[in-house]
């Protein structure tokens, strides 16, 4: 039986992950959730790494979302900024689940993802 689990890193002092992984109903489907934290007052760059996951990616600021989106596959690093004191939820689907679950292509590539990227520069962070 799969058992549900929990692994949490600090990163830093001012970026905190944790992940939780799917009960064995949903196991076929999700790799696993995650949850970051930039807690300092800054601006964080970060790279993601490709990783062969579709991801849905919602970022909250105070309790509101600011953003939200999915990405595909990548064969390069992305970097990103994470503006100051938001929290990012995300779910790791697997290959086969966004067709299945959102009944949608999931022909998504760096230059759509680029594109199609929805995180919110420093400056235009909603308050």
């Amino acid at each position: 039986m799969f058992e549900q689990s929990k692994l949490f890193m600090a990163l830093s002092d001012d970026h905190v992950y944790s992940e939780v992984y799917p009960s064995e109903s949903l196991h076929d489907f999700v790799s696993l959730y995650f949850e970051t934290k930039n807690l300092s007052d800054e601006p964080q760059q970060v790279t993601i790494c490709p990783d062969g996951y579709f991801k849905l990616i919602v970022q909250v600021l105070r309790g509101k979302i600011t953003t939200f989106f999915l990405t595909g596959l990548w064969t390069n690093e992305v970097d990103i900024v994470i503006p100051p004191k938001v929290i990012s939820y995300g779910i790791k689907f697997k290959v086969i689940a966004p067709e299945l679950i959102f009944q949608k292509s999931n022909a998504i590539n760096d230059t759509t993802m680029k594109k199609q990227c929805c995180y919110l520069p420093h400056s235009n962070t909603i308050t």
